[in-house]
């Protein structure tokens, strides 16, 4: 908090200033005293006044960066527990009719969550490096999967489809969670330091 280092030596000149204006000052003018400590208490007055602003200013900044971490480490959460989905689903070639429904719940659950980080990520501030680069990765990645699969595009014609679908996601989630693994352990551990 750099202004409030800067508002203790304003505070101290100004007080510094006075002490020697009503030491020095008084007996060679016809200013009173009382003058001359009215004039210090408007100056810390005016000093503690500018400090508060900054203060109010510096914690709704805080405050709006918290929030935003906050839906930051949502969405993550969300693209990890879709991605667990992937992990717990049945093979393909064991019943189509079980795989069916849980392949698409899961396709599902990760485009929500895909959704939900391209809308949240470019708004979050991040101060650290390695994160913001954790972060700018899970982006591009998202980017890059849109490139492969366009649910618009790859209406589920047929049991290859589907597979192929799936079986993209499944690969796709590998790459990623390990870095969304850690964008949330660090998410986390800043919250709980706040």
């Amino acid at each position: 908090m750099r202004y409030s280092l800067l508002l203790l030596v304003a505070i101290a000149g100004a007080g510094a200033g006075a002490a020697v204006m009503l030491v020095v000052g008084a007996p060679a003018t016809d200013i009173k005293a009382a003058d001359w400590l009215q004039f210090a208490g408007a100056m810390v007055g005016v000093v503690f006044a500018i400090w508060g602003a900054l203060a109010v200013e510096h914690w709704r900044q805080r405050e709006a960066e918290g929030k935003e971490e906050l839906l930051l480490l949502t969405s993550m959460i969300a693209l990890l527990q879709a991605a667990k989905k992937f992990e717990t689903i049945v093979e393909f070639n064991e019943d189509f009719e079980d795989f069916v429904p849980q392949a698409q719940k899961a396709v599902s659950s990760l485009e929500d969550a895909k959704a939900m980080i391209a809308l949240v990520s470019p708004s979050a501030k991040v101060r650290d490096l390695k994160l913001w680069q954790d972060i700018r990765f899970v982006e591009g990645k998202i980017k890059e999967h849109e490139l492969l699969y366009d649910p618009h595009r790859d209406i589920l014609r047929s049991d290859q489809d589907l597979e192929r679908i799936y079986n993209s996601f499944q690969i796709w989630v590998r790459e990623i969670e390990p870095v969304a693994t850690r964008i949330v352990s660090v998410l986390k551990k800043r919250r709980s330091l706040v």
